[in-house]
């Protein structure tokens, strides 16, 4: 028998299988397993779909045409392209998870009545990812912005159409690597503080204060001098003036030119301005100081007026001294000259007598007695006055040498 059957093809398992079932009506066959086969109910259903002989019959059949024409415009999981918009109405999250980083996006929004109400956005993980805003240009990426854990950097220029609030005491840093100036408000005060030298981008305040502002008064005070090269336009200018002996005058703090006026040139250290002229305080080299007045018409080099001292502590006029009030020149000069009450001194003709003015007198009259007696005695007396000077208002007798 064996050898009968030797090169014969042996049984197929699958037909074995379903040669094994047992058929009846609305029963078709259906495997289990690997060649194990067993029979299932034919429905009406699945006869129906067997009668149809489209794939587009059968989705109709089942309900499934508007299924299918929404899988066509579904966003696929592989990646593609949205020509409309993208609505999450719950708490979705839109999130970027790479390597245990992440970056996400969401909406808190508890109510219509919410009042804190935002959409917010998360890197995290380790704390060193972070938000970069960038632009591209054909080939050229150029950031402009960096937001990070403790700072925001904004790389390109910010502009403002309102105003920008910062509620800590070092308000703004201007800096490169060597210098930094920090705006800094201090108790009701603002300061503008370098800081100190190479350390410009993170040092602290130095020790200078060279601008400060009063928030309550608006009263700015500087340190340190200051230079304007343009017209400074004040309703009242004052020194913080001091008091010394007559040789500190030269050091005291008073208005000066900057730079010292030249040995053979003119300076002026004041000036009004007229219509007409001008008249200024000022001097000429190191020979003269006082009070000029040249006119707009002059044109070759000159003065219209002046009264000035020299550098020997004298005092000259180009012209009248004209006081409103002459008291002090009537004290110091006459102004009328007069002879005084009249004296007489007389004698006798007959005797033999001379006389002597007193002091700051002088002779003003003789008495002549017999005339007529051809005598050479008959002077019987003479007449004799003061001389009086005027001076700031009081007559004086005037003395002799």
């Amino acid at each position: 028998m064996t050898n009968a059957l030797a090169g014969k093809q042996p049984k197929d398992a699958t037909l074995t299988a379903l040669a094994g079932l047992a058929t009846a009506a609305d029963r078709f066959p259906y495997f289990t397993g690997n060649d194990v086969a067993s029979l299932a109910t034919l429905t009406k259903v699945g006869r129906d779909i067997l009668a149809k002989s489209t794939v587009a019959a059968v989705i109709e059949y089942l309900g499934l045409q508007e299924t299918v024409n929404k899988a066509g415009n579904a966003v696929q999981k592989t990646g593609d392209t949205l020509s409309g918009g993208l609505t999450f109405e719950n708490d979705s999250i839109l999130a970027w998870i790479r390597n245990a980083d992440w970056a996400k996006i969401g909406f808190k929004n508890d109510a219509d009545s919410d009042t804190d109400s935002y959409m917010w956005f998360e890197t995290g993980d380790n704390g060193n990812e972070y938000f970069k805003w960038r632009s591209r240009q054909s080939t050229t990426t150029k950031d402009l912005m960096n937001l990070k854990w403790d700072a925001l950097s904004v790389l390109v220029k910010a502009l403002f159409s309102s105003e920008v609030k910062i509620s800590t005491v070092n308000a703004l840093r201007i800096f490169n690597s060597s210098f930094g100036a920090i705006f800094r408000r201090s108790e009701e005060c603002l300061h503008i503080i370098p800081t100190r030298e190479n350390e410009g981008e993170n040092g602290d305040i130095g020790p200078l204060r060279p601008f400060t502002l009063n928030l309550r008064t608006g009263r700015i005070s500087m340190g340190h001098g200051l230079d304007v090269t343009g017209d400074i336009f004040a309703n009242r200018f004052a020194i913080n003036s001091s008091t010394g002996m007559w040789i500190h005058m030269r050091d005291q703090n008073v208005i000066l030119g900057r730079n010292a006026v030249s040995t053979d040139g003119a300076q002026a250290l004041l000036r009004q301005d007229h219509a007409d002229r001008k008249f200024m305080i000022g001097g000429l080299g190191n020979k003269q100081f006082g009070i000029y007045m040249i006119n707009n018409s002059r044109t070759a080099n000159g003065t219209d007026g002046q009264a000035y001292m020299d550098n020997n502590g004298n005092w000259l006029c180009g012209s009248q001294v004209i006081p409103g009030n002459y008291g002090n020149f009537d004290y110091r000069y006459v102004k009328d000259v007069r002879l005084g009450s009249q004296q007489y001194y007389g004698v006798n003709n007959w005797q033999t007598w001379n006389f002597q003015c007193p002091s700051g007198h002088v002779l003003s009259g003789i008495n002549v007695q017999d005339t007529g007696s051809n005598s050479a005695d008959n002077i019987a007396g003479v007449y004799y006055r003061p001389v009086q000077k005027y001076i700031n208002g009081t007559w004086y007798n005037v003395a002799s040498v």
